[in-house]
């Protein structure tokens, strides 16, 4: 009698290469995942686009960082401390671009920084943040 070769819905590896092909799906969407609960754009998506953070910036910023990024907005008057200038090159060449994310979305409180930093992550989602930090690092001109 001939030996008949089982072939159920598993196929003849058991499944193994289904199986294979799911966990990379996994793979890929967890990661996805673990990206976006970070703040950071999701892979294929487009970047940040600082013509959205400059609207942001003029609605929510330049009262005290001023119009141009100098530091000397008309809240300027009533505060202990300048807020930064983002127009000088040399004021965040070290900075990575998640710190300033995280001042604009914590405050400075929260970091440790200057009190009078409020915090926006409550009026503002990441991308739009994202969108600001961009418009943020525009200001400044390229470091010679």
């Amino acid at each position: 009698m001939m030996a008949m070769e089982m072939r159920g819905p598993m196929g003849r590896d058991g499944g193994r290469r289904a199986r294979r092909g799911w966990i990379g799906v996994t793979a890929v969407a967890v990661a996805a995942g673990v990206l976006a609960a970070a703040g950071a754009p999701a892979p294929g998506a487009a970047g940040p686009d600082a013509r959205a953070g400059k609207t942001q910036y003029e609605r929510l910023c330049a009262v005290c960082h001023g119009a141009q990024g100098t530091g000397d907005g008309q809240a300027l008057r009533g505060m202990p401390v300048r807020p930064r200038s983002f127009a000088d090159p040399a004021t965040f060449k070290d900075t990575p671009d998640q710190a300033l994310f995280d001042a604009i979305k914590k405050g400075g409180a929260a970091l440790r920084k200057s009190p009078m930093m409020p915090p926006f992550g409550d009026q503002l989602r990441d991308g739009q943040i994202w969108d600001l930090v961009a418009y943020i690092r525009s200001l400044a001109p390229p470091a010679r």
